[in-house]
C-alpha cells in the first residue's frame, strides 16, 4: 500500500479536526513509508476526496481506507461506500482497497482488549 486514508465521521468543533489530524501523523511516523492521510464524510475538512487528491498527486498507486467508525450506520453502510467509489471513479488508474468499519473488523475485539488489558 502507498497511502492509507482515515476517514472520520466529521465534527463541527475544531479540537476534533486537530485530534484526527494528529492521529494521522501518529500513525504516519509509525507506517512509513506508507503515506498516511485523513478526511471527513461531513462537518469538516479535509474532505476525503481532497486526502485522496493530495495522496495521488504525491505518487500514490495504491490506496487503503480505514473507517474509523465504531459501529455500522448511515455513514458506514452509505457514506463510506460512496466516497471509496467517488474515489475510483476520480482516480481510475490507482488500486484502492475499503477496510471494514472498526466494529466489523476481525482484529476490533483484539484492540480493545488490549486497550483495557
Amino acid at each position: 500500500m502507498d497511502g492509507l486514508v482515515l476517514v472520520f465521521h466529521g465534527n463541527r468543533e475544531p479540537e476534533a479536526a486537530r485530534e484526527a489530524a494528529a492521529i494521522a501523523d501518529a500513525l504516519g511516523s509509525r507506517l512509513a513509508p506508507t503515506r498516511v492521510g485523513h478526511g471527513f464524510l461531513q462537518y469538516a475538512a479535509p474532505a476525503v476526496s481532497e486526502a485522496v487528491a493530495a495522496l495521488v498527486a504525491g505518487g500514490a498507486t495504491r490506496i487503503d481506507f480505514l473507517p474509523l467508525l465504531v459501529l455500522t450506520g448511515n455513514h458506514a453502510a452509505r457514506g463510506y461506500p460512496a466516497v471509496v467509489e467517488a474515489a475510483r471513479r476520480a482516480h481510475p488508474a490507482v488500486t484502492f482497497r475499503a477496510l471494514p468499519y472498526l466494529a466489523a473488523h476481525p482484529r476490533f475485539p483484539e484492540l480493545v482488549a488490549g486497550l483495557v488489558a
